[in-house]
C-alpha cells in the first residue's frame, strides 16, 4: 500500500513515523472475519471415561485450508475461550478444532444440560 489509508500513531508520534510508532495502519495485516456466530452445545451423552457429560455442535465453511479461529464457551453466565479447564471444581471442559471444511465445538461437564457457544472463523484473502 502507498502512503495512503488510514493510520493512527502512539501519542507523541505523527501519523509520518515508522510503522513501529504505529498503532494501526490499514496496511497492516488484519484477521478478516469470515464467519462469526453462536451456536447451542447440548451435552446429555455420559462418556464412562471421563465420568462426564459430553456434546458437541459444527459450523461449515468449506474454506479448503485450516482457519485461524478463536471460540467462547458460555460457563455458567461467564464467557471462557477455548481449552478451558476447571482444575478446582471439575466442572467443564471445552475445546474446539477445525478441518479445512468445519469448525468443531466440544464441551465436558459433569451434569447434562445445554451451553450456549460463540465462534469468530477468520479468512485470509490474499493479496
Amino acid at each position: 500500500m502507498g502512503n495512503y489509508g488510514i493510520k493512527v500513531s502512539k501519542a507523541g508520534f505523527n501519523t509520518d513515523t515508522t510503522p513501529e510508532n504505529l498503532v494501526f495502519s490499514s496496511s497492516f495485516f488484519v484477521n478478516k472475519i469470515f464467519s462469526t456466530g453462536t451456536v447451542n452445545i447440548v451435552c446429555t451423552t455420559f462418556d464412562s471415561g471421563t465420568g462426564k457429560y459430553y456434546g458437541y455442535t459444527t459450523v461449515s465453511h468449506n474454506l479448503g485450508y485450516f482457519p485461524l479461529f478463536q471460540c467462547f464457551g458460555d460457563i455458567d453466565g461467564s464467557r471462557v475461550r477455548q481449552g478451558f479447564v476447571d482444575i478446582v471444581n471439575s466442572l467443564v471442559v471445552f475445546r474446539c478444532s477445525s478441518t479445512t471444511t468445519v469448525l468443531t465445538m466440544e464441551m465436558w461437564q459433569t451434569a447434562s444440560s445445554t451451553k450456549s457457544a460463540r465462534y469468530f472463523i477468520f479468512y485470509d484473502v490474499g493479496n
